[in-house]
């Protein structure tokens, strides 16, 4: 029986990943061929090289089974597993798996790798292959005898291989959306231009036969406030999560001098309002998102004096939504991120997928003028108070005296209530 690993982690051999699958290799060599794929390692040549991309597809379609093995971050596989599941739709090749066995080891530190699973499960599924729910561990321990649970499932595995067992269909993608969607005629919102709320969208370069483009010109045509856009794709370098940690110790991500670390990360943090516009296919965001999230988790974790608010602008079939809406409600609340709303295109209408943008739009519009009135509320405010101060500062002491802490407070509370209220003083 050959068996086929995808070792998930850029860090090769050396990560902590792939430890377990190595300690049930050593243990089980006599019995099984083992071949491994190094998916993160060589994941920029299996983009750009065609054929070392079949390869890698061949060895996977000629295997009795197919193990993955995951390193969670950031609440999903890592960005180099999901951009090899991205090369599988890309290329139609998932009719190759069909009816392979396969489950997954999944290794995290820090958090629960739930959505994770289901991502894996919901692509694999998508291909009709047999998915088996996966074993999840904490890598941290160095002792080999915490191998063993992993070693037992691993051959649990292996048996239902052997004895041909079929695993339930649990996740079925549903790939229709309303195409092609043509934004119903309406007169666009008049755009101010006093406002000093900050609005950033990101997107990346969708590809053919999507709503994304005419999806992204009805929100701007309903949204009253001037918007900067970014795609990801059209950044000149970004550098991948390397998975290392130490960002949690230092508090930055150490890949400073890239296109996400000079240009998107400043444009990110000053925002008030990120929009991110994305194709779902297959229940899964395009890669280029994830790199993203992954580079921003710990500056957004840890940097979070300013209240930043998102919408989500999806192409694709929502029917499926759990896994899909889970990530993001999770992934908001890590980052210190308040939804508004998300808005898509799947089999409705065009004119409610413009009547949704549309007030999605001008929810978000009132949500900024709101908290911009705020804050201007607050500065006026600070200044009335000041200028109290100073004239209580400036009588004479004799006539200061007398007052205590609470009077002063009252005082203070009937003076901004005056000059506040426009009355007479």
């Amino acid at each position: 029986m050959k068996i086929v690993f995808i070792a998930g982690s850029n860090r090769g051999k050396e990560s902590a990943s792939i430890k377990p699958a190595l300690a049930w290799m050593n243990s089980r060599k006599n019995r099984f061929r083992f071949e491994i794929l190094e998916v993160g390692k060589y994941i920029k040549v299996l983009s750009e090289d065609k054929a070392f991309f079949d390869s890698y597809l061949q060895a996977m379609n000629t295997s009795d089974a197919v193990i993955w093995l995951i390193p969670v971050r950031n609440l999903l596989p890592s960005f180099e597993i999901c951009a090899f599941i991205h090369l599988i739709n890309q290329n139609n090749a998932g009719s190759l798996l069909k009816n392979k066995h396969t489950t997954a080891v999944m290794t995290s530190f820090f958090f629960a790798s739930d959505d994770a699973e289901a991502y894996l499960a919901g692509a694999c599924q998508s291909w009709e292959m047999n998915w088996f729910a996966a074993f999840h561990c904490r890598p941290e321990k160095k002792n080999s005898k915490n191998d063993l649970p992993a070693i037992r499932f691993l051959d649990a595995f292996i048996e239902k291989k052997e004895k041909n067992i079929s695993a339930p269909q649990f996740y079925v993608i549903i790939q229709s959306r309303f195409l092609p969607y043509r934004p119903v005629a309406f007169r666009p919102v008049k755009k101010r231009t006093d406002s000093k709320a900050k609005i950033l969208l990101i997107t990346a370069t969708p590809p053919e036969e999507t709503n994304l483009p005419q999806m992204i010109e009805t929100w701007e045509k309903s949204f009253p406030l001037p918007i900067e856009k970014v795609n990801l794709s059209e950044l000149p370098l970004c550098f991948p999560c390397a998975g290392k940690c130490g960002c949690f110790e230092t508090r930055f991500c150490g890949f400073e001098s890239d296109s996400i670390g000079k240009i998107l990360l400043p444009k990110y943090k000053s925002a008030d309002v990120v929009i991110f516009a994305a194709d779902v296919r297959f229940g899964i965001l395009p890669p280029l998102f994830k790199l993203f999230f992954d580079r921003i988790f710990i500056p957004a974790r840890f940097d979070r004096q300013k209240k930043k608010r998102t919408v989500w602008l999806l192409s694709g079939n929502l029917k499926n939504r759990s896994p899909l809406q889970k990530y993001i409600r999770t992934k908001s609340i890590l980052h210190g991120e308040e939804v508004i709303g998300i808005a898509n295109d799947g089999n409705e209408s065009a004119k409610q997928i413009t009547d949704a943008l549309f007030a999605l739009a001008q929810e978000t519009a009132h949500l900024c003028e709101t908290e911009a009135d705020a804050a201007a509320d607050g500065v006026r405010e600070e200044n009335l108070l000041e200028e109290f101060d100073r004239k209580l500062l400036g009588t004479p002491p004799s006539h200061r005296h007398f007052r205590s802490r609470r009077k002063i407070e009252t005082m203070r509370a009937r003076y901004l209530h005056r000059n506040s209220s426009g009355t007479d003083r």
